[in-house]
Protein backbone atom coordinates (compact mmCIF):
# COMPACT_ATOMS: atom_id res chain seq x y z
CA UNK A 1 0.00 0.00 0.00
CA UNK A 2 1.28 3.19 -1.24
CA UNK A 3 1.36 5.89 1.41
CA UNK A 4 0.38 9.39 1.36
CA UNK A 5 3.49 10.62 1.48
CA UNK A 6 4.90 8.70 -1.26
CA UNK A 7 1.96 9.36 -3.66
CA UNK A 8 2.96 13.40 -2.60
CA UNK A 9 6.68 13.10 -3.44
CA UNK A 10 5.55 11.42 -6.61
CA UNK A 11 3.18 14.13 -7.59
CA UNK A 12 5.26 16.81 -6.67
CA UNK A 13 8.04 15.70 -8.78
CA UNK A 14 5.80 14.66 -11.70
CA UNK A 15 4.18 18.38 -11.69
CA UNK A 16 7.76 20.14 -10.95
CA UNK A 17 9.39 17.96 -14.01
CA UNK A 18 6.45 19.46 -16.23
CA UNK A 19 7.06 23.28 -14.80
CA UNK A 20 6.77 25.32 -18.04
CA UNK A 21 6.27 22.95 -20.29
CA UNK A 22 2.85 21.33 -19.53
CA UNK A 23 -0.58 21.69 -17.72
CA UNK A 24 -0.80 18.86 -15.77
CA UNK A 25 -4.92 18.44 -15.43
CA UNK A 26 -5.81 16.61 -12.01
CA UNK A 27 -8.10 13.84 -13.51
CA UNK A 28 -4.94 12.96 -15.40
CA UNK A 29 -2.59 13.38 -12.48
CA UNK A 30 -5.05 10.71 -10.61
CA UNK A 31 -4.88 8.32 -13.59
CA UNK A 32 -1.06 8.77 -13.78
CA UNK A 33 -0.50 8.04 -10.20
CA UNK A 34 -2.81 4.76 -9.53
CA UNK A 35 -1.04 3.56 -12.56
CA UNK A 36 2.23 4.31 -11.61
CA UNK A 37 1.27 2.63 -7.75
CA UNK A 38 -1.16 0.46 -9.07
CA UNK A 39 -5.10 0.11 -8.30
CA UNK A 40 -4.66 -2.29 -5.42
CA UNK A 41 -1.67 -0.36 -3.70
CA UNK A 42 -3.41 3.76 -4.41
CA UNK A 43 -6.73 4.91 -4.84
CA UNK A 44 -8.13 8.06 -6.04
CA UNK A 45 -8.88 8.90 -2.59
CA UNK A 46 -5.54 8.86 -1.51
CA UNK A 47 -4.74 10.86 -4.39
CA UNK A 48 -7.35 13.59 -3.60
CA UNK A 49 -5.87 13.43 0.13
CA UNK A 50 -2.22 13.64 -1.23
CA UNK A 51 -2.93 16.63 -2.82
CA UNK A 52 -5.23 18.30 -0.70
CA UNK A 53 -1.96 18.08 1.43
CA UNK A 54 0.04 19.59 -1.02
CA UNK A 55 -1.97 22.47 -2.08
CA UNK A 56 -2.42 23.32 2.03
CA UNK A 57 1.24 22.82 2.37
CA UNK A 58 1.62 25.78 -0.11
CA UNK A 59 4.13 23.30 -2.22
CA UNK A 60 1.56 23.39 -4.87
CA UNK A 61 -1.72 25.67 -5.91
CA UNK A 62 -4.62 25.24 -8.20
CA UNK A 63 -4.88 27.02 -11.69
CA UNK A 64 -7.86 26.87 -14.16
CA UNK A 65 -6.49 26.81 -17.45
CA UNK A 66 -9.04 25.26 -20.00
CA UNK A 67 -10.03 22.90 -16.74
CA UNK A 68 -8.37 22.39 -13.23
CA UNK A 69 -4.65 22.08 -13.18
CA UNK A 70 -1.90 21.58 -10.72
CA UNK A 71 0.92 23.51 -11.00
CA UNK A 72 4.28 25.43 -8.67
CA UNK A 73 3.20 29.04 -6.79
CA UNK A 74 4.22 31.29 -8.66
CA UNK A 75 6.91 33.70 -7.67
CA UNK A 76 6.60 37.77 -8.23
CA UNK A 77 9.10 39.62 -9.72
CA UNK A 78 9.72 41.48 -6.50
CA UNK A 79 10.52 38.17 -5.08
CA UNK A 80 13.07 36.88 -6.80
Amino acid sequence: MATVEEVKDYIFKKVESYAGKKQVKVPQMTQDVIEHFGEDNCSKKDVKEALRELIDDEKLVYGYFGGTTIELPHKEGSAN
